[in-house]
C-alpha cells in the first residue's frame, strides 16, 4: 500500500486512503450532494478480490449517509459519507467502481 492521503473541506483528519478506493473517494468529493467524508481505519485482510459494500447510516430513523466497505487485495477500509441524497450517491459510487472493473 502507498502512502495516498487527500485532504479538502469534505475531509476529516485521518487522511491516508488505500489504492482500492482513490478513485471512489475521489469522485465522491466532487459529488454536490456529499457534505464530509470521513476515511476510517485501514486493516489487513486476507488476499481476496477487490469489491465494495454499502450500509445505510441512521440519524433519528432518517438515512443521512452510507458506509462504504472498500476491500483492496489484502487492505480493508471503511468510508463513512455523509450526503443529502444517499440513493444518488450509492448509484453513482456503483456506477464508477463498475467501470473500473472493466
Amino acid at each position: 500500500m502507498g502512502k495516498n492521503h487527500l485532504n479538502g473541506k469534505k475531509f476529516g483528519k485521518h487522511t491516508t486512503i488505500i489504492d482500492a478506493a482513490i478513485l471512489l473517494v475521489k469522485a465522491t468529493e466532487k459529488r454536490p450532494e456529499v457534505t464530509k467524508i470521513s476515511l476510517g481505519e485501514i486493516k489487513k485482510a486476507h488476499p481476496a478480490p477487490q469489491r465494495i459494500k454499502f450500509k445505510e447510516i441512521f440519524v433519528a430513523n432518517k438515512v443521512v449517509g452510507l458506509e462504504l466497505m472498500v476491500r483492496g487485495s489484502v487492505w480493508v477500509q471503511k468510508i463513512n459519507i455523509r450526503t443529502d441524497d444517499p440513493e444518488l450517491t450509492q448509484c453513482e459510487l456503483q456506477k464508477i467502481w463498475d467501470k473500473k472493473k472493466r
